[in-house]
């Protein structure tokens, strides 16, 4: 499973992320525009439609529709595939760590009794996985991200938007059109902030990205997140230490600015604040995490349940000593010894010990932008399932898993060559 070196996908300023500014020939902005679209379907198919409802195996009408809106996805990244004028290679690491993930759940569903249920799951995020290689392979990693980036602040701006009464009545945005939770609408829109700050870096932030950078922010902490928040911070944070040409300004506007916040934050309570926010309830909601968490290690000993888990269907554990029975696990370790066992978490950390020691290893200027990336989904896994699974944060962690295992990344997007030909 050796791939070629890191730098393939871009030691020198083309092949990584592509090095390219925005599309600006007609051709290019409809390409671009047309991936958006892509990425609005990709989104739409792992993004809850309902509240507290989890895949047992049967089917109903948003089962239905979820699906065919991933297939659609599927199908239309499959002729984005075949139209490009050129394509990446791909090492074969992420699809034998995650494929081999699915597999020992699959296999765990089984020795449940869930077998349908846990199948289908599987089935879903390998065709979620498979609709994102191919983005990935027929664009640069730049364009790929910037368009799912675009995705994320149009989808998730309309769900924000539609659920901003939350704000007035429990202090917290949350989705509207679609029940987002905060936690999701702030690694939603974290992970756009953290796009923008690298080409903030990059000196190509437009106008429109410089407003939309402040915005996003604002946005996040607004949903009350702390996890959110901290994550974001600390991506930040590590985007501009990592970047090896930060510019002047930047750099002392940063050495001025970050003291006076946190001074400011601290001194006037802002701080305590925010991250006390719920009192009482924010504690119960921790100890219901942790019971959940006891819970599920505490099981007794069975040898496929300890080994292989209980399949992707399982999202809750029972609990004892309570005012309910389940408890849903919050957490992508935590869910990942449940529903693949040891084998699995093994599996689960191996991927993200991979993807986190080659970002350390990637060149200018594609650390910058993916190791921050890798680092956000970390800290979010910790409280939030998903890791592998058709969500949200799979997405992320896969996006800078496949751009390590491009080995030939395109130097230019097919509009750029355009435009330098004309």
């Amino acid at each position: 499973m050796t791939l070629s070196a890191a730098g393939s996908i871009g030691s020198s300023p083309g092949p990584s992320t592509g090095s390219s500014s925005e599309p600006s020939t007609s051709p290019a902005r409809g390409r671009h525009r047309r991936l958006t679209v892509l990425w609005v379907l990709i989104l739409l198919s792992v993004l809850p439609w309902r509240q507290g409802a989890y895949f047992t195996g049967g089917l109903d009408p948003v089962v239905v529709a979820k699906s065919m809106v991933g297939v659609l996805a599927f199908a239309a990244a499959w002729f984005t595939w075949g139209g490009a004028r050129r394509r990446s290679d791909l090492g074969i690491t992420t699809l034998v760590l995650v494929g081999g993930y699915l597999a020992v759940t699959v296999i765990g569903g089984w020795a449940a009794g869930a077998l349908v249920a846990s199948a289908i799951v599987a089935a879903r995020v390998l065709l979620l996985m498979a609709t994102v290689m191919l983005v990935m392979t027929s664009h640069t990693v730049e364009t790929t991200m910037r368009a799912a980036r675009n995705a994320i602040v149009l989808t998730g701006g309309v769900i924000a938007l539609t659920g901003a009464g939350s704000l007035a009545t429990e202090g917290r945005l949350r989705g509207g059109v679609l029940p987002l939770n905060p936690n999701d609408l702030a690694m939603m829109f974290g992970f756009a902030v953290l796009v923008n700050v690298w080409l903030l870096l990059e000196r190509r932030a437009t106008r429109l990205d410089k407003a939309a950078t402040l915005v996003l922010f604002v946005l996040v902490a607004l949903t009350g997140s702390r996890t959110g928040l901290v994550a974001l911070l600390l991506a930040i944070g590590l985007a501009a230490l990592t970047y090896r040409r930060r510019p002047g300004g930047v750099f002392v506007l940063a050495a001025v600015a970050l003291p006076a916040m946190l001074y400011l934050a601290a001194s006037s309570g802002m701080a305590a604040a925010y991250f006390n926010r719920g009192g009482d309830a924010s504690v119960l909601t921790l100890n219901s995490r942790t019971i959940a968490w006891t819970a599920a290690f505490d099981q007794p000993y069975e040898f496929w349940q300890a080994w292989f888990g209980r399949g992707l269907s399982a999202k809750t554990v029972g609990v004892s000593g309570t005012f309910w029975d389940t408890q849903v696990l919050d957490s992508s370790w935590v869910s990942a010894y449940v529903q693949g066992g040891a084998i699995g978490l093994a599996l689960l950390a191996l991927w993200c010990v991979r993807n986190l020691l080659r970002a350390l290893r990637l060149g200018h200027p594609q650390q910058a932008l993916v190791l921050p990336v890798v680092v956000f989904a970390l800290i979010y896994s910790v409280t939030a399932s998903g890791l592998i699974d058709a969500y949200v944060l799979f997405l992320l962690m896969l996006m800078c898993s496949l751009s390590i295992d491009l080995t030939h990344a395109p130097e230019l997007d097919p509009g750029r060559a355009e435009g330098r030909g004309a």
